[in-house]
This record gives C-alpha cells, structure tokens and sequence, in this order.
C-alpha cells in the first residue's frame, strides 16, 4: 500500500490509540504504551529484529526537524517496506520532554551543491534549536513532534527521537544511554486501520503550528533578545570592563541568530512577519558587529600602549651603567612587540577593506535583478544576514520589499563602519609605535654618552648642562656660555638662509629663493610645533659633539646626528603639517607667487587671499556641488510621454536617483583626473617638498652653530663639517620627500572621500525635492491641469533619504593614488641602475609591499625591497643610488626595513 493510500484511509476512518489503549497486541505489555509506528527497508527491518527494539537512525533520507529516529502516528507502509509497531516504557516516555515543531523549522530537501539552500537549511535547524532551548529544553534530550510537510491530512504527524536517547548502535548493539525509554518493536498481525494521537498526550511543549500572532510573537522575542544582548555589550564597551570582550562576542553571535531567525520567517511567512521587522533586529546586528570593531580598535591601542609604558621603564634602566644594556634590550623588544601588533591588526583592517571593496564594487552594478554571482557572494559570507535574496520591487502599499540589492548595500554598509572604526585604531597604534621607534632611537644614542639622556614630559630629549655641572664621564662641558649665546642663534640663522636658498636652487625650487616672504612665513609659524627651543638643541648638540667625542668619532659625527635626527625632526613636522593647515598656505601661496612672477602675472589680491587661507587643498572640489544636476530632466522625462503616476515607483525613484549620483561621481572622478587638480596637488607636494627644505636648512644652521661651540672657530669656519653633512642631508631629505608622497595621497584621499559624503547628501535633499515636484505637479489633461497628489510619496521619499549612496571609495582612492604617482620625483632623488641606465627612486616606508613588476601610473616598475648598500650594489645600481640608500626606521605597516625600489624600463 501507498504512502498516500494509506494516509487517506486512515484519516478517512478517523481511529486513533491513546496512552494506555488496550489494542494492537502491544498496548496489552502492562506498563507500556505504543509511541508510534515505523515503516523500514530490509536491511533496517533485519537490524531491528535481531535488536528487538529501535537502532540508531543513519539518517540517510530527508531529516526534516532534526537528526535521529522518525516514527509516523499512523500505521502507514511503504510500498516495498516493512512495518513495526513502536512501545515505550510508559512513566519513562511521560517523564521525557517533549516539543511541537512548527513547519517554519522544517528543513527540507534541496538540490545537491546547492550554497543557498544549504545555508538556509543550516538556518532553519539553527532557529529550531533556538526555539528549542528557549523552552528550557535540551535538543538531544527532547522528543520532537510535527505535522508532515505536503500530507494530506493534518491528523498524519511525525516523531523525532534524538540518536543520543536511543540504547542501541546504528548495527544494533546495545550502548548505554541516560534515556530509559526502553523502546520495542513489533510487527503487526494484519492490517491496522487505527493511530496514535500525539495531541492527547500532556505536557508537549512549544506551538504545533504558528499563527500569524503567536509568530510575529516569536519574531519580536528575537528583536528583543539582540537589542538586550547589544546594550548590555555596548555598556561594557563604554565600562572598559575586562568582559566586555565575551559580552561582545556573545552580542554579535545572539544579534546574528536573532536577525537570521526573523529573516528566516520573512522569506517562510513575508504576509506575517515585515521587512521591517528584519530591518529593526538587523539594525542590532550592525549595531553589535560595530561595537565589535570599536573592541578590537581597544584592545590593539591598550596594547600598544602597553608596549609604550615599556619605553620608560626601560629608560630608566638605562640611567644606571649596570642595567643599561638590559635597558636598551627591553626597550628594543617592546619596539618588535609593537610593530608585531601593528602589522597583525594592519593585515586584519586589510582584510575587512578588502571584504567592503569587493561588495562596493558590487553596489555600483545592482540593477534590481537576481544576479547569481552576487548571490553566491553572500551565500558564502559567514557573517551576511539577509531577509529575502529576491529582485528588488515594492510592495502594494509603496514600500520596497527586501531584495538582493538591500542585502548587498546592507553588508556594504557594516563592513564599511567596521573598516572605519578599526583602521582608526591602526592610524593610532602606527602613531604610538612611530613614538616608540624614536624612544628607543633615543635610548641607542646613549650607548657610550648615557649623560646626554635626560625626560622633559614624555618625551626624550637631550640634557644641558649647566657651566658648574661637571659630567659623569669626566668629561668637560661643551663651551656654551651665556656671553655668546646670541652670536651662536645668529650662526645658526644665518647658515640656515643660506642654506634653505641652496637646498631650494639644488631641488628645483630656485624661482622661490627669490622671495623672502616664504622664509618669514615659516619662521613665524613653525617653532611652534618644535618639542625643544633653538638654543636648547643647539646646547643639546654641543653637549653630544663635546671635544672628547669628537676626539674619537671626528668630523664624521655630524654625518650620523643628520641621520639621527633629521629623519624624526621631519617626520614629525610633515604629520603635523598634514592636520595643521596654517602651516601649508604660505608655502604653496609662495610658490605660486614665484611661478606667477616667473611668468610675469602677479594677482596682488589673489596672493592676499592665498595667504589667508588654504585655497590649495579644496580648489576643484566645490565647484562640482555648486553645478550638481540631475543626468536628466524629470519634467522633460514627463513631456517626452511618460506617465507622471510612475514617479510613484520606488524602483523608478532609486533609479533616477543612483543614475543622478553616478553621473556626478564620474565627473568628480573625471575632475580628479582633470590637469587643474593635478597641478593643485603638484602645488601642495611641493608645499610638503619645501617644508623638508626647510627642516634641512635649521638643522644645517643648528650643526654649524654647535660646532663652533664645541671647536672655538670663527663663525665662517665652519665648513669643514659640510662634506660630512651634505651626503646624509641628501640621502635623508630624498627619503623625507617619498614620504611625503605618501602622507599627501592619504591627505587628498581623506578630504575627497569627506567631500563624496558631502556632496552624497546635497544630492540626495536636491533630488529628492525636485522629485517630489515633478511627482505632484499638475499637468494639463484635456486643457485642464491634472495633480496625481502627494499620496503616500512623503513616506516613500523618506524611505529613500535613509538609503545611503554609494560613496565608491575604492574608485576614488585609485583615481587619487594615480594621480599623485604621476608626480615627478626631484631630479636629486633619482638614479640610474645597470647599463642600459633605467632611471630609479627608492619609494616610502607606509606603501604595502606590491607583487613584482607591478607598474604605477607614472610608468615606473617595481623592482624589489633592497635592503642594504650592499644589496643596492648587487642590483648593479649606479653608486648614487647607493649613497641615496636609507633603511626604513622601523618595519612599519610594510613589514620591511628594507627600502622599495622602482625603475622606469629604459627605451
């Protein structure tokens, strides 16, 4: 007999056995009670008999709530199969817990290698384990009851019995198990017209079936569960309690169950249960995957902050001749330590970029459709949530229905904020690790002059002496008396002039030598940003450069204080000028003077205003919200024949809309490309290029001054010190300039993407106005004018204020790097490698090491990472190149102390 057959006639005939019925022959066992019945193949069927009683199920075929062993209330076989009568030891199986499985958790059978129906398969049986423990029930311990999916009569149920309750092996061999149920198996005499009914038995738990109210019940405890989980985490996020990392963790795996549940009965039940249901517990999720983040960024600054505290207590050992070297060691390890951490979080912000880009570049090609391979990328994406992957529409009462399209922006939209949030955390680990290099930089300089360390605040600095101290080592005291104090501050101004024009004519900068309103403006605005006084370092110098170190070290030892300190004086001045924007106008307002008066065009009242402000760094941006429009006119739309009343669509709204933004980002792409943004970012490079100049120049004027403290010369004597001096200053300002590159493309990268987020929002309030206008103004009909009405536009509208555009970071952060990878490297910096002398630059220490033969915009080919003069030498660099040579002071994102080397391949 049939499946169908059978089920029909049962439900037809309408018998049933409850608990304690006296029929079947089994019933009749005192004590026992018939449980439900088992249709088996032969091999089962000869298992069974040998037991005596139920085995442990392989689960081979479809397990619709669950593994285990399933049993029918009713009598019905198989065709080809066998069937037995399943019993029970009566109190055990009234004492075991039991649940209804409403068909919302059904797991059903899908079609092999199938992502998406696995992942909702996993889903399902996620959520009925949710439900299950929310009864206060343990799945393995609790037997499951259902009605059958497709039966033809909701009096044919089903039970699961969990393998772990069952005391007999998958090949019949007895186990032990907690569970007493004591289950035997019978075949029947003859044919059996009667069922079990599971509803007469007492103490099921849970719903048999959902009703739209119990459901959306259920949909709302998830709700509820997220946002407690997430405000509670949230809290000890704010706390900075030690579990806040657990709360956390736990918050993201509830708000992600949670989310996945409503929108599991979304896609089961869309008529009962909202997309705005899934929206409001989605929101949870974002909000717990955000404080995730915010976590992470903690943790990665307390540790390098604790790698810091390291600094000065190892500063403090090294005071002390016997702990010195224990000093220097720890203070060498807590740097490694730091770059560790710094390049492990580097690689995991990196990661989750990489994860937002690949969606990003996505977001730009949504079309409303169902595109497969966008739905195998969250298909695949453990940590994607989404209610329904279907094409985008809306629904009859105007509101957009969940999509693919919401699921895709959605996920953008967290991995984005997830990004923002950590990569903060990595700007301000690279920061206190950039401290701790020169911390230890510091200390390294007192091996064999500890006298010379001293602490003004938190930071390391250089001890003066005063004319009565005497220093540990014996040794004299630099000659800095108070009597020539003011001769030695005028040495040092006057060589740096001098050489701040030579640097300037040397670098290509010699139309600006000519205008000293540019020395004024950086002697005026920079000192404030120097940690020690013009005469303390000078002092400082001397103290380092006394008559005894010189003895040993000779004239050499200028060479080494370039490297030592110009490298960290500079660095330190380009990232505060990178924030500090007073600092740039008068640079960049000085060399447009200079170009203008090169060329005979000088604008009085442009300089003025230049001056004033930094017109530089934003010049190109504004004039593109100032003409943003739509890619087409909504009236002219309207005359060319189309119905007014499909304003009304959202899918024609978002639309209009995304076609509006794309067509105004293209133009600010095109406008990054443009030769007026290229010579604005020219202008501010060389605003960065002049500044090193000028760092050279003070400490240029800086050595002469402490020089001639220390050896007693006349002022114009001093230049001896200079064919020490000058190699390093070339070496250290071409390697100060590559970085400079490098922090200018974050700098235009930061400002173009504010500008983007901007502009995203005047688009949006301008769109959306001139929509609404065109929606509901009239238009003549038979002469007479004709309105639609505003209807429920307003809501739709404000739907669609709250849908973020597409910022398309990774096409303006490429269109940025291209063009400042155009900029020319000064001819200074630049060398030539092998015979066929290809013309090469070493590149910064920040850039991420790219793949080999990776070419850049400007044309030039990644060679390597030299690490060494020696190694320079190895790649047949010519010996300029080599004496350009400078390591990397510390790894750094890149991992390498070695230097990049890029080559333009010789024609």
């Amino acid at each position: 007999m049939s499946f169908r057959t059978a089920a029909s006639l049962i439900a037809l005939l309408g018998l049933n056995a409850g608990l304690s019925v006296a029929a079947g022959g089994a019933e009749g066992d005192a004590g026992r009670m018939t449980i439900g019945f088992r249709s088996v193949g032969q091999e089962e069927k000869d298992l069974l008999t040998k037991a005596g009683s139920l085995i442990r199920s392989r689960n081979t075929a479809a397990t619709h709530i669950g593994d285990g062993v399933y049993l029918n209330n009713s009598p019905i076989e198989r065709d080809g199969d066998s069937l037995f009568i399943v019993t029970a030891d009566e109190a055990a199986f009234k004492a075991t817990s039991k649940v209804w499985v409403p068909q919302e958790y059904f797991t059903l059978p899908g079609r092999e290698n199938d992502i998406l129906g696995e992942r909702e398969a996993a889903i399902s049986r996620d959520q009925l384990e949710y439900y299950i423990e929310d009864q206060g029930l343990l799945s393995s311990r609790t037997v499951k009851l259902a009605g059958i999916h497709g039966s033809v009569s909701d009096d044919i149920q089903q039970m699961l019995i969990p393998n772990e309750m069952i005391s007999h092996d998958q090949n019949g061999v007895p186990i032990e198990t907690e569970s007493k149920l004591d289950t035997k198996i019978e075949e029947p005499s003859g044919p059996m017209f009667w069922q079990v009914d599971y509803e007469e038995w007492e103490g099921i738990q849970g719903s048999r079936a959902y009703t739209e109210d119990t459901l959306r019940a259920r949909s709302a405890s998830l709700a509820e569960k997220a946002t407690k989980a997430v405000t509670e985490a949230e809290k000890l996020l704010e706390s900075d309690s030690p579990a806040a990392a657990e709360a956390i963790a736990e918050a993201v795996a509830t708000a992600k169950r949670c989310a996945e549940g409503v929108g599991h009965f979304h896609r089961k039940r869309p008529d009962w249960v909202d997309f705005d249901d899934f929206n409001t517990v989605y929101k949870q999720y974002s909000n717990a995957r955000k404080a995730e983040a915010k976590l992470r960024k903690l943790k990665l600054t307390k540790a390098v902050e604790a790698q810091k505290s390291k600094i000065t207590e190892a500063a403090e050992k090294v005071t002390d001749d016997a702990t010195r070297a224990d000093g220097i060691a720890e203070a060498e390890q807590a740097a490694a330590e730091s770059n560790k951490l710094l390049q492990t979080a580097a690689d995991e912000a990196e990661g989750v970029k990489k994860a937002h880009e690949k969606l990003e570049s996505v977001r730009k090609q949504l079309d409303g459709g169902e595109q497969e391979e966008f739905i195998e990328l969250l298909a695949k994406n453990p940590r994607a949530v989404w209610a329904t992957l279907q094409e985008s529409f809306t629904s009859m009462n105007g509101k957009p229905a969940a999509s693919l399209d919401a699921a895709i922006i959605d996920e953008a939209d967290i991995t984005q904020e997830e990004y923002s949030i950590f990569q903060e955390g990595v700007d301000e680990a690279k920061a206190m690790a950039t401290e701790i290099g020169e911390g230890v930089r510091a200390l390294q300089m007192t091996v064999g002059h500890p006298e010379i360390l001293c602490k003004r605040g938190d930071i390391d600095c250089i001890l003066v002496p005063s004319d009565k101290e005497k220093l540990p080592t014996g040794e004299k005291p630099a000659k800095v008396e108070p009597a020539n104090e003011g001769e030695l501050i005028a040495i040092a101004r006057q060589r740096s002039k001098e050489s701040f024009d030579d640097f300037l004519t040397d670098f290509n900068y010699k139309s600006v030598v000519k205008h000293d309103q540019l020395y004024k403006e950086l002697n005026e605005r920079l000192p404030e940003f120097n940690t020690i006084s013009r005469t303390e370092r000078i002092a400082g110098l001397s103290a380092k450069f006394g008559e005894g170190a010189l003895a040993v070290a000779g004239l050499a030892l200028y060479g080494k204080a370039v490297a030592d300190v110009f490298s960290s004086d500079t660095s330190s001045v380009l990232d505060k000028a990178a924030v500090v924007t007073s600092i740039l106008p008068g640079v960049g307002c000085a060399v447009q003077l200079a170009d203008s008066v090169e060329h005979g065009n000088v604008d009085a009242g442009h300089t003025a205003l230049c001056f004033a402000e930094d017109a530089l760094l934003v010049s190109g941006f504004w004039e593109i919200a100032l003409v943003m429009q739509l890619t087409e006119s909504l009236a002219s739309w309207i005359e060319a024949g189309n119905e007014q009343d499909k304003l009304f669509d959202t899918e024609v709204l978002r639309s209009k809309g995304l076609a509006g933004w794309e067509a105004n980002v293209d133009r600010m792409l095109k406008h990054i490309a443009s030769d007026e943004f290229a010579a604005n970012t020219t202008t501010r490079l060389a605003t960065y290029q002049i500044l090193v100049l000028y760092q050279a120049s003070q400490l240029t004027g800086d050595l002469h001054a402490s020089h001639k403290a220390v050896s007693g010369k006349p002022g114009n004597q001093t230049d001896e010190i200079v064919p020490h001096i000058e190699p390093e200053f070339r070496r250290q300002i071409c390697a100060a300039m590559a970085q400079s590159k490098y922090q200018l493309r974050q700098k235009l990268e930061a400002v173009a993407l504010e500008h983007a987020r901007k502009f995203s929002e005047e688009y949006k309030d301008k769109f959306l106005k001139d929509y609404r206008e065109a929606a509901t103004k009239p238009i003549p009909f038979l002469g007479i004018p004709i309105s639609f009405g505003a209807g429920n536009l307003d809501e739709v509208l404000e739907d669609a204020r709250r849908w973020p555009l597409p910022l398309h970071e990774g096409r303006i952060k490429r269109a940025i790097r291209e063009v400042v990878e155009r900029l020319e490297t000064p001819a200074q910096c630049r060398c030539l490698q092998g015979s066929k002398k290809a013309p090469c630059e070493y590149a910064d220490c920040s850039t991420p090491k790219p793949p080999r033969g990776r070419k850049d915009a400007a044309g030039r080919v990644y060679v390597t990472n030299v690490q060494s003069e020696e190694h320079a030498k190895q790649m047949r660099l010519w010996d300029e190149c080599v004496s350009l040579y400078t390591t990397c002071p510390y790894p750094g994102l890149t991992g390498e102390v070695g230097r990049q080397l890029w080559c333009t391949p010789a024609s």
